[in-house]
């Protein structure tokens, strides 16, 4: 796993400050600082909590909101990086082309179990179009809309078609793209895995095992199943197995699966 290449994750741009949930370590005048984690503890509060009653939430008792700010300054804990969110609302916008993708599914529950630790919450929206005119273009009209509803940002799985106007649609808003395909990486930020030199290591793995028949299926759909498929060709021919490989194309979907592994196996 690497940054800003295979598994990449592009720096914060320069306009963007840390999250001051996560905000810690030695401030300029050489103290180390608190963490929300260490406000949270010290009253045995979930750090969610905590942010909320130093946000100044309605939800907190007033009691409690002052013994959180009182522990905060205390221990040091940034509380000038919480006065520039006073308009976010705390929504992160997930953006998805189908939720039938086992993997996507428990990437979404990972997502909404870190943002809760920072009192946040996260709206998932299905984005690729559904009406025949449309077959793989992304709903960019849902994306406006929340837009207008203020979320505070966007994370988007896998690829998403039309990219263009997707990120028009975003007006600004931050943007992670998590799982896309490589060609994204340094348009904005982007999570990934290198497909190199995963497929690189399965296909060693199975070379050495002394197997020469190796099959992949995948290959349909976003552009990353293509780079997968491609990278997985490229392991192959570096063990001289070009002829042999074979791309049965399938998508995420357990029926596809298991009928191109019908078809390998014949």
């Amino acid at each position: 796993m690497r940054f800003n290449g295979g598994m990449s994750s592009d720096a914060t741009s320069p306009d963007e400050s840390p999250d001051p949930a996560a905000a810690g370590g030695s401030s300029t005048d050489g103290q180390d600082r608190g963490t929300l984690s260490d406000v949270a503890n010290s009253l045995g509060i979930s750090s969610a909590v905590a942010l909320r009653a130093l946000r100044g939430s309605d939800e907190i008792k007033p009691q409690l909101a002052g013994r959180v700010r009182e522990t905060a300054e205390r221990l040091r804990f940034p509380l000038e990086e919480l006065s520039g969110e006073t308009e976010h609302r705390g929504v992160v916008a997930v953006l998805v082309n189908t939720m039938r993708n086992t993997w996507i599914s428990d990437l979404v529950r990972a997502i909404r179990i870190e943002l809760a630790t920072t009192g946040r919450t996260a709206v998932v929206v299905p984005t690729r179009r559904r009406i025949p005119e449309y077959p793989v273009a992304a709903d960019t009209d849902a994306i406006e809309d929340l837009v207008r509803l203020g979320v505070d940002g966007f994370l988007m799985v896998s690829d998403l078609a039309d990219m263009e106007h997707v990120l028009e649609s975003t007006a600004g808003r931050p943007f992670v793209g998590i799982g896309c395909s490589k060609s994204f990486t340094g348009l904005f930020d982007t999570v990934r895995i290198d497909d190199e030199v995963g497929q690189g290591l399965l296909v060693d793995h199975l070379v050495g095992l002394g197997h020469r028949e190796i099959a992949h299926v995948g290959g349909v759909g976003a552009a990353v199943a293509r780079e997968r498929a491609d990278a997985f060709r490229s392991a192959m021919a570096r063990h001289g197995l070009e002829e042999t490989a074979r791309v049965e194309p399938g998508d995420f979907t357990e029926q596809v699966g298991q009928t191109a592994g019908s078809m390998l196996l014949r």
